[in-house]
């Protein structure tokens, strides 16, 4: 059983800390944006509501038609670092622009860049009068509230539920910092992500913007061509930081995970745009100069983020804009299966299964598996093809025999062509 970890004495007599910027404030400096470069700058909102039914502020700058990039920041409202370092970003570019600066007036006219500078509304909102709060404000159904938004997406979801070292904690517990929610994209506030998504086919790359663990990360599995593009990306953002650059993934292309189960991270965004819409995902986790981390690290002063974000942080946003609307855009695959997947034992219960997909009628070089349901979860999602290490799937153990399990398997070629399959699983009596 997972412990419940309770505060310290000295957590309960400290003061609560205070939220740098309110939700009300950052509304009102979008709208100056907009009334002082109507050609540049539109306000409108995520395509769906929270779970308490806000719209999600959506900022579009820059040209419509030119390579599209995507920042979001406010996942986790308790991180202050992330809207502070947005924002800024963007009242220097458009400071920029109306003076004559070359660089932001060359990117302003050669890209259309999207902002959510708040992403959770909801958590944002109850954190100016609580503090130090991550998640939504879901009601669990068990007495605990909120779902946290970065682990409810789709690749790996449900499979990532070995204790969290880092947490001390499970995704499976609802009154966990780090709960994944009831089932794969069950939260409002990412249905509208996702459909964002779905129908932004000219989206380049996703910047997530976190705070303070101090790196760059990208999807830690990928063929040898995404990895070189990933890896110039991340290594021209750490050459423009001026002190102690950002760490990155240690792997290198061509590697995939384990089979069975791992722990740790799953149901992120920034793999969910990789390998569900070919979307280039990474994740930009702000430090501060005193590296403190905790409650420190996320409510700092507000000379620390300004120090950061001059130091670390503009240059490299800046890279990413400029060198990321240049990534190639996903094409659409025509892969068929030649049959049927197999599988090394019955889908019983409580069972840990092997999947191998099919054979495909033409050239695949990666398969990503995706479990649309929550009676059957994937904690090994990509494998390098033709596929030799089976898929590994979990049945839940209080799975009910009969129960159908959507599935769907995203099929890549170096050339970035993109075929989808749908299929269902069934849960079999033990």
């Amino acid at each position: 059983m997972i412990p419940l970890l309770l505060p310290s004495v000295a957590a309960l007599v400290a003061p609560a800390p205070k939220p740098l910027q309110t939700f009300a404030q950052i509304q009102a400096r979008l709208a100056g944006w907009r009334r002082e470069f109507p050609e540049w700058v539109e306000l409108s909102t995520l395509p769906g509501k929270t779970r308490e039914g806000r719209t999600i502020p959506l900022v579009r700058l820059g040209t419509p038609g030119q390579p599209e990039l995507f920042l979001l920041s406010g996942i986790h409202p308790r991180e202050q670092q992330p809207a502070y370092c947005a924002l800024r970003l963007f009242d220097e570019l458009l400071a920029g622009v109306k003076n004559g600066d070359a660089q932001a007036q060359k990117l302003f006219k050669t890209r259309c860049i999207y902002l959510v500078p708040i992403f959770n509304v909801d958590g944002k909102l109850y954190d100016e009068v609580k503090s130090d709060w991550r998640k939504n404000r879901a009601h669990n159904g068990n007495g605990t509230v909120g779902v946290d938004l970065n682990r409810n997406f789709t690749i790996r979801w449900g499979g990532g539920r070995e204790l969290d070292k880092t947490w001390n904690d499970s995704t499976a517990r609802p009154g966990a910092d780090i709960y994944e929610g009831p089932s794969p994209l069950s939260e409002p506030e990412n249905q509208a992500l996702d459909r964002f998504f779905a129908t932004h086919p000219n989206l380049r790359a996703f910047l997530d913007i976190h705070s303070p663990l101090r790196e760059i990360l990208f999807p830690a599995y990928s063929i040898a061509p995404d990895y070189a593009r990933y890896k110039g990306i991340v290594t021209g953002m750490q050459q423009r930081q001026q002190s102690d650059p950002y760490p990155t993934n240690k792997l290198s292309g061509g590697s995939e995970p384990p089979p069975g189960p791992r722990s740790g991270n799953s149901g992120l965004t920034y793999t969910h745009a990789f390998y569900t819409y070919g979307i280039y995902g990474f994740n930009f986790e702000i430090s501060i100069p005193s590296k403190s981390k905790g409650v420190e690290g996320r409510y700092p002063p507000v000379e620390e983020i300004a120090k950061e974000y001059e130091t670390n942080v503009r240059a490299a946003w800046l890279h990413f804009l400029e060198a990321a609307g240049e990534l190639p855009l996903p094409q659409p695959g025509s892969l068929k299966l030649m049959g049927e997947g197999t599988t090394d034992k019955p889908l019983t219960p409580g069972a840990t299964v092997g999947w191998t997909p099919p054979a495909f009628d033409g050239p695949c070089d990666y398969a990503v598996l995706v479990s649309g349901g929550t009676a059957m979860v994937v904690p090994s999602e990509y494998r390098n093809a033709p596929v030799r290490t089976p898929f590994t799937l979990q049945v839940l153990p209080d799975a009910k025999p009969g129960t159908q399990v959507p599935f769907t398997l995203h099929l890549w070629d170096k050339d970035r062509h993109h075929s989808v399959h749908t299929f269902t699983l069934t849960v079999a009596e033990p």
